[in-house]
């Protein structure tokens, strides 16, 4: 259960590719529990093209070692799809060119 109940933003760094999809689901859950109307969850991760290139490799060969542990690197999509799972939904996706991290932005559904 998350304490601290309607904090303006909830701010997770490198957490979400250490675990699988239903456990990524349950940490959001706990967290959409706690939100209110106006809270963010921010999830800073690397957020993988569809289509990984040859200027992707770090990521991709990250990617690999994650999953070795059970977890994951995560397209957007994939991104949007473990919100929708926990009761939120995905506001934008902030990315700096040429860097392969970027901030995922999350609310409350509607």
């Amino acid at each position: 259960e998350q304490p601290v109940k309607g904090a303006k933003a909830y701010f997770m760094r490198m957490v979400m590719h250490d675990y699988a999809d239903p456990v990524c689901v349950v940490i959001l859950s706990q967290l959409a529990k706690a939100m209110g109307p106006e809270s963010r969850v921010l999830i800073c991760e690397m957020v993988l093209p569809q289509r990984v290139g040859e200027a992707d490799f770090a990521s991709a060969v990250l990617d690999q070692a994650v999953m070795t542990m059970g977890g994951k690197e995560r397209t957007e999509a994939g991104f949007k799809s473990l919100l929708e799972s926990a009761g939120l939904e995905l506001v934008q996706v902030w990315r700096v060119p040429g860097v392969p991290g970027a901030c995922v932005e999350g609310k409350l559904k509607k």
